[in-house]
């Protein structure tokens, strides 16, 4: 039971850890200069990067730490994910900025909506584009039973690899693994 509840939390601060760019973008579009050679708001922004490359290190470190199921998987197939998921982020993104012209109300109930969304699609959307600068990578596999899966791993180009030992993987959802 405690597992259970430890592996649902994980996955909530996962969901949000990977939607937090899009509220980051939210809040550059409504400040009202922008960035600009204001230090103070230069150093505002800074922070909030800060604040986001901090919370995405932390929610991995969390999954790693907390996630003691191991679990091993058959690859029959696997390709790169991350051209698939950036064009969502890019739509998230061009949509967070269109935000600033809407009341501030509805704007975060709309950003709302569109996370609640989000954890609901969950399945492919641990993709964090914050963790590519940590090094990991982010692989569609699919299983010789047929199932895909989403694979975060620090391996790279792993295209071609369909005999690869995978015994340190994390199982994050039914859809999602990390390895370690």
């Amino acid at each position: 039971m405690i597992k259970a509840i430890k592996i649902f939390v994980i996955s909530k601060i996962l969901s949000l850890n990977s939607f937090s760019m899009v509220i980051v973008f939210y809040l550059m579009s409504i400040y009202p200069k922008g960035i600009s050679n204001d230090w103070l708001t230069l150093l505002n922004f800074i922070i909030l990067l800060a604040v986001v490359v901090l919370f995405s290190w932390l929610s991995l470190a969390m999954a790693k730490k907390w996630i003691t199921t191991n679990d091993t998987v058959n690859i029959k197939r696997i390709k790169p994910l991350e051209s698939t998921a950036m064009p969502t982020y890019i739509g998230l993104f061009v949509i967070s900025l269109e935000l600033a012209s809407f009341d501030y109300i509805i704007a975060v109930e709309i950003l709302f909506i569109l996370f609640v969304l989000w954890i609901y699609f969950e399945r492919v959307f641990y993709f964090n584009p914050m963790w590519i600068f940590f090094g990991y990578r982010f692989y569609e596999i699919e299983s010789e039973q047929g199932n895909s899966f989403t694979f975060i791993t620090k391996r790279t180009d792993m295209k071609n690899k369909i005999d690869i030992d995978l015994e340190n993987l994390k199982r994050i959802n039914n859809f999602t693994f990390l390895e370690v």
